[in-house]
């Protein structure tokens, strides 16, 4: 893989992330001028966010040895959480069948890499072997444990928990997977009996275990509302939190047996949103002014949820967008995904107005998705940061856990759009973050001081 950050090479990768972000070479042209006033006698509220990371099928950390130290190094510096399924997702059946041991080799190995990098391991417990599904199958991941093998499945759980005591924190399924009731609705009344069975079990060993529950894809990407009545009238794109997602949320929250956090998982279009998907080509079809116009409904969804439960949020996924039939999307190391996903927290954070906050990152290799955080470590040469990674850093070295933040006021006295969809803002008593959503150069005027935004750039200004 090329080395894009070999620095003679800056001039070669500056036009190259040029014609990523769609310029095609043109001349950039301003997006006019912003003023940003940081009020540091109106406190808003103390963030209390963290950020980690799954650990998925895509080993990164066996890779070439120089470059997997880089990476190493990277998500040391960024994530405080490292997460891992006990089976799928890279991880074989630890309960092949009901009379053998337990083999949680591929368990330990990721927590012991959580470990190693300082970050605080967690656990979700899912899948489910295959002799407890229906088909028998171990990698049908989108099948639940048949009824009959609820208990068996709790039996599992609870074993993990006491082979792993470092761990403190447990997820309770993913996305209701198998879960499903007529009409596409989640099954809330099946998951939060299975829910209930792996409480008790875990809590019978380890008293000491935090659990969080409910891990349901929240429905609604606001694409109707945003861009109107050419798309059609849908749970998919109505604005979140809808009905049926209200619905779901309010029974687990009465009948779960004890919660410690609350999970949620989202997408900033909704994959069933047709308008929006293109299932002949596998990419979304949206360009990214429209993308990014969308990021706001991560705050409203976070609103909600403080609203219905005083509980912790845990952002178990997320996912931004990245793809149109044009192909647009498909070079990674683009700032315009750095942008977009430091938007999505941005909103996260405003939204939970100070709860306790925690988000995952799915992360993946860069051939299998575009937001990661480091280049594929294959070669000597690899495990570079990405823009994704910059932003993420530059987010969470200005604003760690238990900062105060503080009223920000934006203006733009030659604009008449929008401005959120266009340029947004986080501070502290000293920095202010600010993230331009466009692909044009802005101006911005910070408590005064003038400062150049070059396109998609996440950039920290003192004051």
């Amino acid at each position: 893989m090329m080395n894009k950050r070999i620095l003679t090479g800056l001039p070669i990768l500056f036009s190259f992330l040029l014609a990523a972000c769609g310029t095609g070479g043109a001349e950039i042209q301003s997006g006019g001028t912003y003023t940003v006033n940081v009020d540091t006698t109106k406190p808003l509220f103390q963030s209390n966010f963290s950020f980690g990371i799954t650990n998925t099928q895509f080993w990164w950390h066996a890779g070439n040895k120089m470059a997997v130290k880089r990476a190493k190094d990277l998500v040391k510096s960024v994530a405080s959480i490292q997460n891992v399924h006990i089976m799928g997702w890279g991880g074989k059946n630890p309960w092949t069948s009901k009379d053998s041991a337990f083999n949680f080799s591929d368990i330990k190995e990721r927590v012991d890499l959580a470990t190693e990098l300082g970050s605080e391991p967690w656990i979700t417990f899912c899948s489910a072997p295959g002799w407890m599904k229906d088909g028998g199958s171990d990698w049908d991941m989108e099948k639940a444990p048949k009824p009959e093998f609820e208990d068996d499945f709790a039996t599992l759980c609870a074993a993990v928990a006491q082979a792993f005591p470092e761990v403190k924190v447990f997820q309770v399924w993913n996305e209701f997977k198998g879960m499903w009731a007529l009409g596409g609705q989640v099954d809330y009344v099946r998951y939060t009996r299975l829910y209930n069975k792996v409480y008790a079990a875990v809590k019978a060993v380890r008293p000491d275990a935090k659990i969080g529950g409910f891990y349901a894809v929240l429905e609604g990407d606001g694409t109707r509302a945003t861009f109107g009545d050419s798309f059609e009238e849908s749970r998919h794109t109505s604005e979140p939190l809808n009905d049926l997602s209200k619905e779901a949320i309010t029974y687990f929250l009465q009948n779960a047996a004890g919660i410690d956090y609350f999970l949620v998982d989202r997408s900033n279009i909704d994959y069933h949103n047709d308008g929006y998907w293109s299932w002949q080509t596998n990419l979304f079809r949206p360009t990214r002014d429209q993308a990014m116009r969308l990021t706001k409904y991560f705050q409203k969804a976070t609103r909600e949820l403080t609203g219905m439960t005083e509980l912790p949020i845990v952002w178990s996924e997320y996912y931004g967008t990245f793809g149109d039939g044009k192909g647009e999307f498909r070079v990674p190391n683009q700032p315009y995904i750095g942008a977009h996903y430091a938007s999505i927290i941005y909103n996260m954070i405003m939204g939970a107005d100070g709860r306790d906050l925690r988000a995952l990152l799915w992360i993946e290799k860069e051939d299998a998705i575009r937001h990661a955080l480091f280049t594929d470590p294959e070669s000597p040469m690899a495990g570079q940061p990405t823009p994704h990674y910059a932003a993420m850093k530059k987010l969470l070295d200005t604003f760690p856990r238990g900062t105060m933040l503080y009223s920000v006021d934006i203006g733009s006295p030659d604009n008449g759009d929008t401005i959120g969809d266009r340029i947004e803002a986080m501070a502290s008593d000293k920095a202010a973050l600010i993230i331009n959503k466009t692909n044009t150069a802005l101006s911005v005027i910070l408590n005064g001081v003038t400062h150049m935004l070059s396109p998609y750039a996440v950039e920290v200004f003192n004051f």
